[in-house]
C-alpha cells in the first residue's frame, strides 16, 4: 500500500461568525468552508450545543480566563466542529466534534487521538499568537477584549 494525497492542498475560506456568549464564556466563532462549500451554521447548533455543555465551569477563575473559539468547518464529506478554550494562562484545550453531510447524519466525538486538520491549525496558530500578543505579553493586565477583537479573514480563490 502507498500512500496518496487525494488532492492538492488549497487554502479554504475563513471568515468571523462573530462572538457568542454561552455559559458565561465569551467563544470566537470562525466558519472554514472548502471550495464550492458554504457554512450554514444552524447545521453546526447542535453539536455546539452538546460541546459547550463541557466547558468548565466556572469559566473565570485566577488561572482561566473564560474565553476561546469555535470552528465550524464545512469540509470535503464530513462536518467538523472544534471547540478550543484558554485555561492554565497559557494552555489550550479542544474538543472535536464530526458529522457526515446527510439531513440524519449526528454529530459524534472524534476519535481519541484526532485534534485537527491543516485548515483548523491555520486558525489555531492566528489564534495562538492573538492570545500571545494581547494576553500573555501583559501580565496583570491582559487585553480580553483586544483578544476578542482579532480574528481571522482568509478568501479562498475558487
Amino acid at each position: 500500500m502507498v500512500f496518496a494525497v487525494a488532492e492538492p492542498y488549497r487554502d479554504r475560506t475563513v471568515r468571523s461568525l462573530g462572538v457568542r456568549d454561552v455559559e458565561g464564556w465569551k467563544l470566537k466563532v470562525y466558519g472554514i468552508a472548502s471550495a464550492g462549500c458554504s457554512v450554514y451554521p444552524p447545521l453546526y447548533e447542535d453539536g455546539f450545543a452538546v460541546m459547550v455543555k463541557k466547558l468548565p465551569q466556572p469559566p473565570v477563575t485566577p488561572r482561566r480566563s473564560g474565553v476561546g473559539f469555535a470552528i465550524f468547518h464545512e469540509g470535503r464529506g464530513v462536518r467538523y466542529l472544534l471547540l478550543c478554550w484558554w485555561d492554565r494562562e497559557s494552555e489550550l484545550f479542544s474538543r472535536l466534534m464530526v458529522r457526515g453531510l446527510e439531513e440524519d447524519d449526528l454529530w459524534v466525538w472524534a476519535q481519541e487521538h484526532e485534534m485537527a486538520g491543516a485548515w483548523e491549525i491555520q486558525v489555531i496558530g492566528f489564534e495562538r499568537d492573538a492570545w500571545v500578543d494581547t494576553v500573555l505579553t501583559s501580565p496583570g493586565a491582559p487585553d480580553i477584549d483586544g483578544y476578542l477583537e482579532r480574528t481571522l479573514t482568509i478568501a479562498a480563490e475558487g
